[in-house]
């Protein structure tokens, strides 16, 4: 039974602030749980992060294409040469679509490098 007003780690199921069994091995043991934690909140956060990015980025893209009625951003390009959209502000969009997607490709690239550092042992 644990003293009162000690809790337990939710992640490890000790106690806190009680001496592991087996002296400094068990301490060493649960230093490295807590170094494990730690790297998972951190990669949590990130993942979190990147994932709110990548939906923030898509929405401004549906936004862009919205705003002209078009079903793909390339359809943007070719409306103005063909005189169906203005070229200001419709170009400077597009751009902004291009940007957007060059983003999300980043944030999706730091995504799977989180999720491959979480899969080594």
């Amino acid at each position: 039974m644990a003293p009162p007003g000690a809790g337990r780690d939710p992640y490890t199921g000790a106690v806190e602030g009680i001496w592991c069994r087996g002296g400094s091995e068990g301490y060493n043991q649960l230093q490295e749980l807590v170094v494990i934690r730690e790297e998972l909140e951190r990669l949590e956060a990130e993942a979190t992060l990147l994932l709110q990015r990548v939906f923030h980025y898509k929405q401004r893209q549906a936004e862009i294409l919205e705003r002209y009625g078009v079903s793909s951003a390339a359809e943007i390009p070719q409306w103005i040469k063909q005189g169906k959209l203005d070229g200001h502000p419709a170009y400077e969009d597009y751009l902004d679509w291009l940007g957007y997607q060059d983003a999300i490709q980043k944030a999706l690239g730091s995504l799977a490098a989180a999720m491959e550092q979480l899969q080594r042992p």
